[in-house]
């Protein structure tokens, strides 16, 4: 965590140097935005959002400059050949979708998964990267188990988040 701190404090500081923040300039130089930022790109990365598709959103001058910090990060992690926490479920599910276009094409596969099964259990919560992965797998899987907690009459609150883990693997 210490390395990727560094890295989007460089990151920042490059584009403070430029003068590519303004809307953030006067507390981009404390440890709590650093943070604060690392926090937000992981949120988007668990969403599978790429840097360029969230640039092509941002309206507001906040949301700009959000999107500078992500895309120049992504660029450092990508010039330097790094990878982030959730940049490796990335990596692993673009070489499951590698792999099935491979199948679809009657090529052979680069990762060689015989799952006989595959149980995932323990989750409360699923990022949609993580139901992306897991459905992945439980297609290459002879069996595929996945245990989704529920609490008893509290569908309305803690539930939801039960719900949601189900609704993502669906979607998935």
């Amino acid at each position: 965590q210490t390395g990727r701190f560094r890295l989007l404090r460089a990151v920042i500081e490059g584009l403070q140097a430029n003068n590519q923040l303004q809307y953030f300039k006067s507390i981009a130089n404390t440890p709590g935005f650093v943070r604060v930022v690392a926090s937000f790109i992981d949120e988007l990365k668990q969403g599978v959002i790429p840097a360029d598709a969230f640039a092509a959103t941002a309206e507001l001058p906040k949301d700009y400059e959000l999107s500078l910090i992500y895309t120049a990060y992504q660029e450092r992690l990508i010039a330097h050949k790094l990878v982030d926490r959730e940049g490796e479920g990335w990596l692993a599910l673009d070489a499951l979708r590698k792999d099935d276009n491979r199948i679809i094409a009657h090529e052979p596969v680069q990762l060689k998964l015989p799952l006989k099964m595959l149980l995932v259990d323990g989750f409360d919560l699923l990022t949609p990267l993580q139901a992306r992965l897991v459905a992945r797998l439980s297609g290459r899987a002879g069996l595929a188990l996945v245990t989704l907690t529920t609490v008893t009459e509290r569908e309305s609150t803690i539930g939801r988040r039960f719900k949601q883990a189900l609704e993502r693997l669906i979607e998935s």
